[in-house]
């Protein structure tokens, strides 16, 4: 970030957390301090990295620094530059209010948030991001209903995937499921 170059500040009083976790919005953390508290509001609500790991395990903030900016919704980490360019809204970390202070105010969540979660099922629900939010069947569905072991699981989801997320990175790691796979195989037939 160039010196005079300063993220978008937000009126005041502080947000809530939640209010940050949506598409399209990250959270800049400037200190590790920052990071730690950030990610730990994040962890406690229920939010972790895209691999399923706890927020808690690791910031990750030494490998941008004061550059580190967080999508909670998505599970995942860029500079702000990066974020920046991809349009999205940047919320400095200290504009957020912690939990204790946001459990003694005055926010609820919304009428219409509250019935979602007690309509919602888990088949219906997406954590980390929309990237199957278009399939006609999603990825979970037809590998349970096919009875697919993980392998062949992992190998439907990274193919479902790979235009909507992670490219040629997710068609390497179909790849890399689909050579398991053959020397699993090629173990037992032999």
């Amino acid at each position: 970030m160039k010196k005079n170059q300063s993220v978008e500040k937000l009126e005041e009083p502080k947000i809530h957390i939640k209010e940050a976790i949506k598409a399209n919005t990250v959270i800049q953390c400037e200190t590790e301090q920052e990071a730690n508290r950030i990610l730990g509001m994040a962890h406690e609500l229920g939010y972790r990295w895209w691999i399923g790991k706890g927020y808690e395990d690791n910031t990750e903030w030494d490998i941008y620094k004061s550059k580190m900016c967080y999508d909670l919704l998505e599970g995942s980490y860029s500079t702000y530059d990066y974020f920046k360019n991809k349009n999205y809204s940047i919320i400095p970390s200290t504009q957020i209010a912690d939990l204790e202070e946001a459990k003694s105010s005055d926010w609820t969540l919304a009428p219409e948030d509250i019935e979602a979660m007690k309509t919602e099922k888990a088949s219906e629900t997406q954590i980390g991001g929309n990237h199957y939010s278009n399939m006609a069947i999603q990825p979970t569905e037809f590998i349970h209903k096919n009875n697919l072991s993980f392998i062949q699981g992992n190998i439907i989801k990274y193919v479902c995937r790979y235009k909507s997320k992670g490219g040629i990175e997710d068609l390497n790691k179909a790849k890399h499921y689909i050579d398991l796979l053959i020397e699993f195989e090629e173990e037992i037939n032999n």
